[in-house]
């Protein structure tokens, strides 16, 4: 029998359940489709999202919100409002439709219909970012700094992009000291909010006034908290290019602590800073001259014909007399290609060289004496490379450089 005849055999009452399946069927498979289409919609286009599921709560107030941005009013007939509305009758969890019923109470100057609306929101969820904007612009108004903090706390933590808008905002506020205090009680929190250390890099890359900064590092140090050496870095070369050389040390002193700025850091190549600051050493890579730290000593390697800067530490050093002595080792050059060291005033000015020796069985013993007149308040200690004209270039090893006061 064919396929056709055992269709035909079936009762029309058979038949008539079979297409009422296939249109249900149908209509499930568009109905899914078209809640899919608009849930994908409604972050870019929720017009559409709502055509395609008008009777969907979340995209509702999705809408309503995009409205109410759009024409805010505190007329509470607006198309916006009763688009909310009706988006809580479909959906009572709809949080953006809550959220914006809450900024337009706001708006209005009804603080009470607006604390207890976005009281409900954050009952909701605490990842609408608009509620925590408002309940810490609340917060704030009620001078209720730790408050205010909890939902920063809180926007960070769930919020990705919340740290554009946020981290300026801290960063701005770190000059009054109640809200630093806070601000370091918050980052103490176990677990640790997983913000801290983009905090911290934003501070010191780009953040915040530099003084006011470096204060806030210095407390943190002061309650135990860890601090990574691109921060100290970070705000030692913010002062610096303010020229406030004299909080930029008085800062890098707390931090490193036994220093003298009498005498030159790190004389041995020990130190094995991550980020070294402009007090400390600074090897200089530009792609032809390479350099490292490791092991105890600075070692070098530069190319036939090539010269430049290979190493340098800022100083602040009183006025006065200064010796200056090292020792190198492998470095096997004409007297016209050794390498040597500079001390020089911030604005350019020499005040003396200090040639490395050529290497021997027990290697390139240097010294020398440099005059820091009154004038020069900050100075730098550099190494330079001179031109070989040796196949291999110039190369070697410096295992020892100090700078110290010439009487001592």
């Amino acid at each position: 029998m064919t396929h056709r005849m055992k269709w035909m055999r079936h009762s029309p009452k058979a038949w008539l359940v079979r297409c009422a399946l296939a249109v249900i069927s149908a209509i499930l498979g568009y109905v899914s489709v078209t809640h899919s289409l608009a849930n994908v919609l409604v972050e870019t286009d929720p017009d559409r999202a709502h055509l395609l599921a008008e009777g969907n709560g979340p995209i509702s107030a999705a809408l309503a919100q995009k409205l109410f941005i759009g024409h805010p009013s505190t007329n509470q007939n607006a198309p916006f409002a009763r688009l909310a509305k009706v988006a809580l009758r479909q959906d009572p969890t709809a949080v953006l439709a809550v959220a914006t019923l809450g900024l337009q109470a706001a708006l209005r100057g009804d603080a009470v219909q607006a604390r207890r609306l976005f009281d409900y929101a954050q009952r909701l969820s605490r990842r609408d970012i608009r509620t925590q904007l408002w309940a810490i612009e609340d917060a704030v108004a009620r001078d209720d700094i730790r408050a205010a903090l909890h939902h920063y706390d809180i926007a960070l933590r769930t919020s990705p992009v919340s740290s554009d808008l946020l981290f300026p905002i801290l960063a701005g506020a770190l000059e009054q000291s109640a809200i630093r205090i806070n601000i370091i009680l918050t980052l103490r929190q176990e677990p640790a909010p997983e913000w801290e250390p983009a905090f911290i890099s934003y501070l010191a890359d780009t953040g915040g006034e530099p003084h006011a900064t470096a204060q806030f590092f210095e407390e943190m140090r002061q309650a135990g908290m860890p601090l990574p050496a691109s921060a100290v870095a970070g705000v030692i070369n913010s002062l610096s290019r303010a020229d406030d050389f004299e909080d930029a040390w008085h800062f890098y002193e707390k931090m490193r602590r036994s220093i003298d700025p009498k005498i030159s850091r790190d004389p041995q190549f020990s130190a094995r800073i991550t980020t070294p600051s402009l007090f400390d050493w600074i090897p200089v890579n530009d792609g032809k001259i390479a350099t490292s730290l490791e092991n105890g000593a600075f070692d070098f390697s530069v190319p036939t014909a090539t010269g430049g800067l290979l190493l340098q530490q800022m100083q602040v050093l009183p006025p006065g007399a200064y010796r200056f002595d090292g020792h190198g080792s492998g470095i096997v050059q004409n007297k016209d290609s050794l390498p040597y060291w500079v001390l020089s005033c911030r604005n350019g000015r020499e005040l003396g060289r200090v040639i490395v020796a050529k290497s021997t069985e027990t290697g390139s013993a240097f010294g020398g004496e440099f005059d820091v007149p009154r004038d020069c308040p900050v100075q730098t200690l550099s190494l330079f490379a001179r031109p070989s004209d040796a196949v291999s270039g110039l190369s070697g090893q410096i295992d020892r450089a100090q700078l110290r006061p010439a009487q001592e």
